[in-house]
């Protein structure tokens, strides 16, 4: 019989606490996955060039660079369940002055775009708060498997929201979709308002300037060649990353115009054959290391030459 992780049996209250955070985190995830999958298929199909697909796509990402560090920061200074909870409620505000917007008749590229940008603002400013909250609620004792949980719950929503997003456009309006993903992020709102509040110790942290300081003078104390080893590989990523979240995408739905549903199999399979290689990742030895980079590189290159070979 598969038994679930009980983190102690003198921890009944803490063990409720994390299922609350469980919880609100998979509806969250879950809101956001959806969201990926419904900005991709209407900036696809409503996008006239290739310019404004990249411009929508390129500010939902951009925020992960930007407030990073801020959402550290403010999960250090406010409490975290307030961080948290505010963070999801503004993505329900964020959805529903979209769909307000669409409603009225707002050009929907224009909208996309601002609400991608804000979701993962508010995203990327929550997220931090998530991680710093799990050692408060479990402790030290059963922190490794509350953080291999949690991954687990991201893990898995990856993998199920494309295909399942892909599933409602199909048979749903968009706006009944966006309906959809502001209730789950409500839904994740009201779950983490059951968190416990944590009276914190009164501290004077860093201001998030010192922190980007610290950063910048970090990487400018590394060696030219890991410099440059670094510069080339985020080149590379942004090309795959372009490759898989503009030009897979643009060919699917030039085969295949009316089923979302199939390109959220397509982008499904795609981020479980990723998680499938994290886990490989996982099992080498400090030998290899090099040579699987220039291997992995390699295989996306012909693996993603293999696009250009579709012709609609």
């Amino acid at each position: 019989m598969i038994r679930f992780p009980t983190f102690g049996s003198v921890y009944a209250r803490l063990r409720q606490s994390l299922a609350i955070l469980f919880l609100g985190r998979f509806l969250s995830s879950l809101a956001t996955g959806l969201f990926n999958i419904t900005l991709l298929w209407l900036a696809i199909e409503s996008a006239h060039r290739v310019e404004e697909l990249a411009t929508v796509l390129i500010l939902r990402l951009l925020p992960f660079v930007l407030f990073g560090l801020v959402g550290g920061w403010l999960g250090d200074t406010l409490d975290r369940r307030i961080v948290i909870i505010a963070g999801d409620f503004g993505r329900t505000v964020t959805i529903l002055v979209s769909i307000m917007a669409l409603s009225a008749g707002a050009d929907i590229l224009p909208v996309l775009a601002a609400s991608g940008f804000l979701l993962t603002s508010l995203r990327s400013i929550s997220s931090p708060a998530v991680r710093a909250i799990v050692p408060d609620l479990c402790g030290t004792r059963a922190l490794h498997r509350a953080n291999g949980f949690l991954e687990m719950i991201g893990y898995a929503v990856v993998m199920i929201t494309p295909v399942l997003g892909g599933m409602a456009l199909a048979r749903f309006s968009h706006i009944t979709v966006l309906a959809i993903i502001g209730f789950l992020f409500l839904g994740a709102s009201l779950v983490s308002v059951a968190l416990p509040l944590r009276r914190r110790a009164r501290q004077r942290p860093s201001p998030p300037a010192a922190d980007y300081r610290m950063l910048l003078a970090f990487m400018g104390r590394r060696r030219t060649g890991f410099l440059v080893f670094m510069g080339l590989n985020i080149v590379a990523v942004i090309a795959v990353s372009g490759a898989e979240a503009l030009v897979i995408p643009a060919q699917t739905n030039a085969l295949f115009p009316k089923d979302p549903a199939f390109l959220g199999t397509i982008l499904s399979l795609m981020a479980a054959s990723a998680v499938g290689g994290a886990l490989t990742a996982g099992l080498m030895r400090t030998w290899p290391q090099q040579f699987t980079v220039h291997v992995a590189w390699i295989a996306y290159a012909l693996s993603l030459g293999t696009v250009s070979l579709v012709d609609g």
